[in-house]
C-alpha cells in the first residue's frame, strides 16, 4: 500500500474534502474538519476564495474520477496502473473510442460496432478511450472526445460534408455499417480530395468590404474595389507559403464561390464572374489572406 495517498486531499466538492484516511479508505469530511486535520495538499485559492487541491491529469485523473466513498488505496493504484497501460497502448480506433460528448453523455461504437451512449459515471471505469482527461483544482472533471475526422478516415469516407451529415443523424443502436451506407447515399455532391482539403485549410471567409473611388457616382450599388479577409488554419503540416502558392488558383475559386451566397455581396447585383483578383497578401502572424478584388471592366 502506498502511504503517500493517505491523509492527502484528493477532491474538494460541495464543501466536502475527499481523501484516504489512515486505514486507506476513501472518505469525505467537511472543509472545517479537513483544516483541523491539516490534510496534505489542501489549500486556499486566494483569487477564487475557495479551498482546492492539486490538479490531476491522464490516468491518475481518470482513476480518481472513478472513486466512491469506501474504496481503498489498492483500488486506486490498480486503476491507475490499468489506465496507464491503456494510455501507453493508445491508438485511434474505430470501436471503444469516444467521438462525441453531448449533454454529459459519451457516444462511441462498442466491440460489435453498435453506436452506444453512456453517462460519465458509467464510462469512466471502462477501458473506452476518452481524450485528455483531467481534474483541475480537485473540483472540475474535464474531458474531450476525439475528433470525428479520425472516424471519417477509419471508415474510409472521403466526403467530409456527407460524413458530417450522416454522423449527426446517427442514433444509438445503429451501426458503423449504417453510417457508411448513409455516407454513400448522401445527396451531397462528391468532392475531390483537393476540394475537401482546401475547405479545411480555409476556416472562414469574412464578409466583404466595399470601396468606391471619389469619382464613382453610383454609391448605392456600385463599388470599385472589394476587400475580403480569409481565415486559415494556424497549424500546418507542410510549408504554408509553398502550399498557398501552389494552390492559389483553387483558393481563389473557393473564395469566389463563398461570395455567391453572401448577402452583402448580392445586394450589389454583380456576378462573381465580373470580379478580378487584384492582390492577395498573407498576414503571417494572424494566418489571414487579404484579398483585393476589382471589377474586370475597369481594367479593360
Amino acid at each position: 500500500m502506498d502511504n503517500n495517498w493517505k491523509l492527502e486531499a484528493i477532491r474538494v466538492v460541495r464543501q466536502r474534502v475527499y481523501f484516504f484516511n489512515s486505514e486507506g479508505i476513501y472518505t469525505a469530511i467537511q472543509i472545517s474538519e479537513a483544516r483541523e486535520m491539516k490534510l496534505k495538499g489542501l489549500k486556499m485559492d486566494k483569487i477564487q476564495r475557495q479551498y482546492c487541491c492539486a490538479d490531476r491529469v491522464g490516468a491518475e485523473a481518470r482513476a480518481i474520477a472513478c472513486l466512491k466513498e469506501g474504496d481503498t488505496v489498492e483500488k486506486l493504484e490498480k486503476d491507475i496502473s490499468r489506465f496507464t497501460e491503456n494510455l501507453s497502448k493508445e491508438k485511434i480506433r474505430l470501436t471503444n473510442t469516444v467521438y462525441k460528448i453531448k449533454g454529459g453523455k459519451f457516444y462511441f461504437f462498442n466491440d460489435e460496432g453498435v453506436y452506444t451512449c453512456l453517462e460519465a459515471e458509467e464510462i469512466f471505469p471502462t477501458n473506452v478511450q476518452i481524450r485528455e482527461m483531467s481534474i483541475s483544482r480537485g473540483k472540475y472533471v474535464e474531458y474531450h472526445s476525439y475528433s470525428a475526422s479520425y472516424l471519417e478516415e477509419l471508415i474510409q469516407v472521403h466526403d467530409f460534408h456527407a460524413f458530417r451529415n450522416a454522423f449527426a443523424k446517427l442514433k444509438v443502436g445503429e451501426t458503423v455499417e449504417t453510417l457508411k451506407k448513409r455516407c454513400q447515399k448522401s445527396g451531397v455532391p462528391q468532392k475531390t480530395r483537393k476540394q475537401e482539403e482546401l475547405e479545411r485549410v480555409i476556416t472562414k471567409i469574412q464578409n466583404p468590404k466595399f470601396v468606391c473611388n471619389s469619382e464613382n457616382t453610383n454609391l448605392n450599388n456600385g463599388f470599385d474595389y472589394m476587400y475580403v479577409d480569409v481565415n486559415m488554419i494556424s497549424e500546418w503540416k507542410t510549408d504554408r507559403d509553398t502550399y498557398i502558392k501552389k494552390n492559389i488558383k483553387e483558393i481563389d475559386k473557393l473564395v469566389l464561390n463563398g461570395l455567391k451566397d453572401n448577402k452583402f455581396f448580392l445586394k450589389h447585383q454583380i456576378s462573381t464572374d465580373s470580379l478580378k483578383v487584384l492582390k492577395v497578401v498573407l498576414e503571417r502572424k494572424t494566418n489571414v489572406l487579404y484579398y483585393v478584388f476589382e471589377i474586370k471592366t475597369l481594367c479593360q
